[in-house]
């Protein structure tokens, strides 16, 4: 009787390799599945269900996530070794040399299409033809694996190659580090795994001119940063730059004193103008021009604002307006500024 059940169940799967059925064919299946587990499996344990253990549904793009749901659920329910190892047979041979069913096998079958029907109801329509047809988990593990985590030259190649061309631009740091580690993530899962220091350099290496101050100074440090510190930093540096005053709030003081000294150089320039109109003598041009160039050049207001000009190489704030920069502190590990230190 149970295997005449299961024979009807796996003609069913093997209906499912036809994506035309697969839609009116999978509720019922996986309800099929599950009434008759429940009849033979031990009390105690522990249903599992897509629904409840397997909630992030695999599509083609997210695989190593999918995965390692998957694996975790299975392990911590004592349950992986459906996925690893071979099944037990239908038959053993006794003391007598007579052919006698197995008494593991039927428990382990049907805890085993338990975790069968949940891999199917995790997985998105498109991906449910892919393994339709297997009849163990083990079957539909290894399938999968064989689609997503390829080991080809091809796939490899391509994976690296974004890596090293996927500049931040107008992303988010969140954002880039995320799709960062997840093209590292694929090459691991394509048994090319890159290392945290190469991915570190990748990443230093696209974020573009915006953090060229913050990059320069990870890139010197006598021990690697670590993925986690490095998020912090990076997440920390653009805060501040979203922090900073615009550029605005500075002009006025470079406009006024620049249009102070064009003004000074006007009025300079009418005076020999006017010099050389009503007299003619080159000692006095000589002396009007030595003038102009010594007060231009000793004129105590001409450096007022240098300062002002001066940005923070770490944060961009104008030096002017404070004594001592948090990142700074944070990257090369002081405690602070003197008075009237440069932070440029």
């Amino acid at each position: 009787m149970f295997a005449m059940k299961m024979l009807m169940i796996k003609s069913e799967l093997v209906m499912l390799s036809h994506p035309a059925h697969t839609s009116q064919i999978v509720p019922t299946l996986f309800s099929k599945i599950s009434q008759q587990s429940q009849q033979w499996l031990p009390k105690n344990t522990v249903q599992i269900t897509a629904s409840t253990h397997l909630t992030i549904k695999l599509t083609p793009n997210n695989y190593p996530v999918w995965r390692k749901q998957v694996e975790s659920t299975l392990i911590s329910l004592d349950l992986d070794g459906h996925l690893i190892s071979a099944p037990p047979t239908t038959t053993l041979t006794d003391r007598d040399g007579k052919i006698i069913a197995n008494p593991e096998y039927r428990p382990w079958y049907c805890k085993d299409q338990m975790i069968f029907s949940a891999i199917l109801g995790s997985r998105s329509d498109s991906i449910q033809p892919l393994v339709s047809s297997a009849t163990t988990a083990r079957e539909a593990w290894n399938r999968l694996n064989s689609s997503y985590a390829s080991t080809s030259r091809s796939r490899i190649i391509s994976l690296k190659s974004k890596l090293v061309k996927n500049p931040k631009g107008s992303r988010s740091i969140t954002k880039f580090l995320q799709d960062m580690r997840a093209i590292a993530d694929s090459l691991d899962l394509a048994q090319s795994p890159v290392t945290e220091e190469d991915l570190m350099v990748h990443i230093l290496s696209q974020l573009g001119d915006e953090y060229h101050t913050i990059a320069a100074a990870l890139k010197v440090r006598e021990h690697p940063i670590e993925y986690s510190e490095l998020f912090d930093k990076l997440t920390d540096f653009e805060r501040s730059l979203k922090e900073a005053p615009p550029p605005s709030d500075i002009l006025p003081t470079t406009v006024n004193y620049t249009t102070h000294n064009q003004g000074f150089h006007n009025r300079s320039s009418n005076t020999n103008s006017s010099n050389r109109h009503t007299r003619s003598s080159p000692p006095f041009q000589s002396r009007g021009s030595q003038q102009s160039q010594w007060h231009n050049n000793n004129n105590p207001g001409g450096n007022r604002n240098t300062k002002s000009n001066q940005f923070c190489q770490f944060c961009h704030i104008p030096a002017i307006q404070h004594q001592w920069c948090r990142i700074r502190e944070k990257l090369t590990g002081r405690t602070g500024a003197k008075r009237g230190e440069r932070m440029i």
